[in-house]
């Protein structure tokens, strides 16, 4: 039976979990000692409450062709860093809702296509996580009042700010693209990147930035 509440984790012979329907979850707790699990998803899955808990073990996530949700306050790696790792592939997503964050999980955005995503909407947070963005267009999405807090970023593709999001004072590397619109700000961001672009009324706030081609703006 899948449970709606919070499942906890320990030490199993059974390590590799798959998903045959759409679920949603309180949250997942992974306790001292406990196994490395592997799950694939093909599916909807959703966090509504606390999130991903990594107190020991690790948690292997394939997320394919369908969304990972997380709502609330919910986090995507509280814990052990990175205790929680994400491998986003073929048109699979990952969005942060209301006051969620990434936490200190590490999401990589593979092959498999332009789509693969991860949202950050309302005032949701990057927290502490590292973001490997190799594909997607763009790959990494902030949008109203999110931050990219204090998180480590490898893009090699697109990574757009708009409304009134903000870099916050995260790292950007790579060889990607990083775009602000409307109100956002590039805020106390590192960024050392192929290009970074303000439109509209976005601004570099008090950022460092160091592009290839010499040009901000």
């Amino acid at each position: 039976m899948v449970p709606t509440g919070t499942a906890f984790f320990g030490t199993s012979s059974t390590t590799a979990v798959s998903f045959s329907a759409d679920a949603s979850f309180g949250g997942w707790t992974f306790n001292s000692g406990a196994s490395t699990y592997h799950f694939t998803n093909s599916r909807s899955l959703s966090f509504i409450d606390a999130g991903i808990n990594a107190q020991g073990g690790q948690a292997f996530i394939r997320n394919d062709t369908n969304a990972l949700n997380f709502y609330n306050s919910s986090t995507a790696g509280a814990g052990v860093a990175p205790a929680t790792q994400f491998d986003i592939q073929n048109g699979g997503s990952v969005n942060f809702y209301d006051t969620s964050t990434a936490g200190n999980s590490r999401i990589s955005l593979g092959g498999g296509g332009a789509a693969n995503r991860i949202y950050f909407n309302n005032s949701s947070t990057a927290g502490n996580a590292q973001i490997n963005a190799f594909s997607g267009s763009p790959a990494v999405v902030f949008k109203d009042t999110s931050s990219a807090g204090t998180a480590r970023f490898l893009v090699n593709s697109t990574a757009t700010f708009s409304n009134a999001s903000s870099a916050g004072s995260a790292a950007f590397n790579g060889s990607g693209v990083l775009q602000f619109f409307n109100n956002s700000t590039a805020s106390s961001a590192d960024v050392t990147l192929q290009l970074v672009q303000f439109f509209d009324t976005s601004s570099g706030g008090n950022a460092t930035l160091r592009t290839f081609c010499g040009r901000c703006r």
